[in-house]
């Protein structure tokens, strides 16, 4: 008998809710907005409260590409993050502040949560400090017209640790961004916290892809199923805003059924072509890893105070600079025979320059009509730009924001270390092409799961446009290959892609991509993916 901790499954109490999530991501619009639809803003509000409204919506996400469009529901307590450098609304994990009388030395909660500062966190107001904490519960089911399906389960805990409050709220000029302060250790104080997550999931998968190993595979396709059970703890502790360590153990239970058909994975190879097909022993997996995030934005370049001024220039540039890159190291524990035990080093990278302006002139809605010919199109291209299409009245006001797009440079690298005669069973092994099994788009002009190996590197190069509400124009070059070794992943065993899309995009993030791309041998490819958001 296979084992799992029962602890573990019981923490997840796992779904009987049957809601769908576009995700936790995006700040909660009202589902009332469905019931009145007299316009496209309201029409987007509509979408976006359905994908993400509490306590309960819809999800696309959950299950991996292959299996047909996953469909299901999201049941959650509450939403909350503590983190600016996300895009999940912050939590009201605000300190207690003193009664009018200072001789009174009670603590009580202030009534009213304060108004939100710019950069989406709460701000601090006068306070001793004190002990908070905040928690998180949630249940996912999804599934698809194949029979696949995933249940999930997650309780997220902020610790009540004693943390100490700025005194200047984060909203006073030339104040610094508040911060929570942990006591014993003086010199944290950022504005995430130490958290933990606890999850426990079950997933069936009807088809996955299989093309054989390394970057020379041949383009025929194979099929196997896995059905998984996971379950495991996580925890998360900043040092600084833009550095983080974190941490977990997970029991994992995977099983292969047997399958009959001339293109199935048990039938066309064995032990020594695709390891891992004759048994599946129970991994305990745990992980170390340090990840850094940090936007850079200039301030606000408009520097007229005149909200009215008709005097040129109309615009000043004004860039958003992110980096978001994660590092973390593996190991797989067979925990049965240890033959397929395996150690695995992780990089992520995503460098990011969003492009913009700010608007300098005022121009109102009225003089909409004195453009005519290329003049008005631009006159409507820099309405979409800057968010101000659908405003009643028209109008460019000073320090408007405009978007013009931005660039994305998405890395990933995975180098796997393996002890003299020991295996990586095959349907653990990173894979490049189309989508992989946790949703991460690689090279889009291949199928998904094209390329497999113990090692596996990839490179984006991508220019997204906002053209319509959330909708992305999107133009992409993608390069990337998989191999036994690091050898194999020299640049002439890349393969290489491009093409053009579009996202959805939700409070800056990509929930939704689907695209066309041309890849070496493929013609051109259709695909899509949903980000897995849990």
């Amino acid at each position: 008998m296979k084992r799992f901790p029962v602890a573990l499954i019981s923490c997840a109490v796992v779904v009987s809710a049957a809601t769908l999530t576009l995700p936790r991501i995006a700040s909660s619009q009202d589902r009332k907005n469905c019931l009145h639809l007299t316009s496209v803003h309201k029409d987007f509000d509509c979408v976006e409260a359905l994908f993400s409204e509490t306590p309960y919506h819809l999800t696309f996400s959950g299950l991996p590409p292959g299996n047909g469009m996953a469909l299901g529901g999201e049941l959650e307590s509450t939403a909350h993050d503590v983190s600016p450098f996300t895009f999940h609304p912050d939590p009201v994990l605000r300190p207690k502040k003193k009664e009018a009388s200072e001789e009174n030395t009670t603590d009580v909660e202030d009534p009213k949560p304060p108004a939100a500062a710019e950069n989406g966190n709460a701000p601090a107001t006068k306070s001793t400090g004190g002990y908070k904490s905040v928690d998180h519960l949630y249940l996912v089911g999804t599934g698809t017209i194949n029979s696949s399906w995933a249940a999930t389960g997650g309780f997220d805990w902020l610790p009540p640790l004693h943390y100490q409050y700025p005194d200047t709220p984060s909203t006073a000029p030339g104040a610094a961004p508040a911060c929570h302060k942990l006591s014993s250790i003086p010199w944290i104080c950022t504005q995430t916290v130490f958290a933990t997550h606890l999850s426990a999931a079950h997933r069936s998968i009807q088809t996955l892809s299989f093309y054989g190993l390394g970057a020379g595979s041949p383009a025929t396709k194979y099929t196997y199923q896995l059905n998984e059970t996971s379950g495991g703890v996580s925890a998360r502790m900043p040092l600084f805003d833009w550095l983080a360590v974190s941490g977990g153990i997970e029991d994992r239970q995977p099983e292969l059924p047997v399958l009959a058909g001339s293109t199935t994975v048990n039938v066309n190879f064995t032990e020594a072509t695709a390891p891992g097909i004759s048994a599946q022993p129970n991994f305990l997996h745990s992980q170390v890893g340090i990840s850094s995030v940090a936007y850079i934005r200039p301030r606000n370049p408009s520097g007229d105070p005149d909200y009215n001024k008709t005097t040129p220039p109309l615009m000043k540039s004004h860039f958003l600079y992110g980096f978001n890159n994660e590092a973390s190291y593996h190991w797989y524990s067979d925990r049965d025979s240890g033959h397929y035990s395996f150690g695995q080093f992780e990089f992520d990278g995503d460098e990011s320059l969003q492009f913009g302006s700010v608007i300098e002139e005022f121009i109102s809605g009225s003089r909409r009509k004195e453009f005519h010919g290329f003049k008005s199109f631009r006159y409507d291209l820099l309405a979409a730009s800057c968010g101000i299409a659908n405003r009643t009245g028209g109008a460019f006001k000073v320090t408007d924001v405009c978007t013009f797009g931005r660039v994305d440079i998405n890395s990933h690298l995975v180098l796997s270390r393996v002890s003299q005669n020991h295996v990586i069973p095959f349907y653990l092994q990173p894979t490049v092409g189309g989508a992989d099994f946790d949703s991460r788009v690689s090279l889009r002009g291949y199928p998904d799961y094209r390329f497999r190996g113990g090692d596996a590197a990839f490179l984006q190069f991508n220019y997204s446009l906002p053209v319509w509400g959330p909708i992305e124009a999107l133009t992409f070059y993608d390069a990337g290959t998989a191999g036994p070794s690091a050898s194999q992943l020299s640049l002439n065993q890349y393969r290489q892609d491009a093409g053009v899309g579009a996202n959805i995009r939700f409070a800056g993030a990509v929930v939704a991509q689907s695209w066309l791309a041309m890849g070496a041998g493929h013609g051109i490819q259709f695909g899509y993916s949903f980000s897995k958001l849990f």
